[in-house]
């Protein structure tokens, strides 16, 4: 009886470790722009869309067509008198070649709220009072935003990759 309980309890304190699911989304296309150019552009996007970029690029190179960022999002979550800033932090994948690129972004998890003790993990369903300090309608709320504002790097990078040479800046 004590190994049932036992395995039992092992079970779900996994299960409860590994709860947070990662969302994850890519967009892989072919464009009219060499590899250096598509660089570039990437650099330029990451500028533009950070605010320092110097900061969140974790790795940069040019020769391999890869470039990695970590960054943070601020999200406020909640209802009434029970409202608290959430941040979470993210990766996002730059890869290219010749007149391809590919963009991932993944890693989406939950790091800290301005309220101590509170949390509002990363999941497809609301994960209930243990796991969440908001109710389920202003979690799904919270989730719907963050998952908005992750495809918008998404699209926002196909737009900005496909202008065509030159017309980015003006020049």
């Amino acid at each position: 009886m004590k190994k049932i309980t036992l395995i039992t309890g092992l079970i779900l304190l996994i299960n409860n470790g590994f709860s947070q699911t990662n969302f994850k989304w890519e967009k892989i296309d072919s464009i009219s722009k060499t590899k250096s150019k598509i660089y570039s552009d990437t650099k330029m996007f990451i500028a533009e869309t950070w605010k320092s970029s110097k900061n969140v690029i974790q790795n940069d190179d040019k020769e391999g067509g890869a470039v990695f960022i970590e960054g943070t999002i601020e999200k406020v979550g909640g209802s009434g008198l029970r409202v608290a800033s959430f941040w979470y932090s993210y990766n996002v994948k730059f890869y290219m070649k010749e007149q391809k690129y590919r963009i991932v972004v993944e890693n989406v998890e939950f790091k800290t709220s301005s309220k101590p003790g509170w949390t509002a993990k990363v999941a497809n369903e609301w994960p209930g009072g243990w796991d969440c300090a908001l109710m389920k309608k202003p979690w799904t709320e919270l989730m719907t935003s963050l998952k908005a504002d992750m495809q918008k790097i998404v699209d926002d990078y196909e737009k900005y990759i496909k202008m065509p040479s030159g017309s980015i800046d003006g020049w």
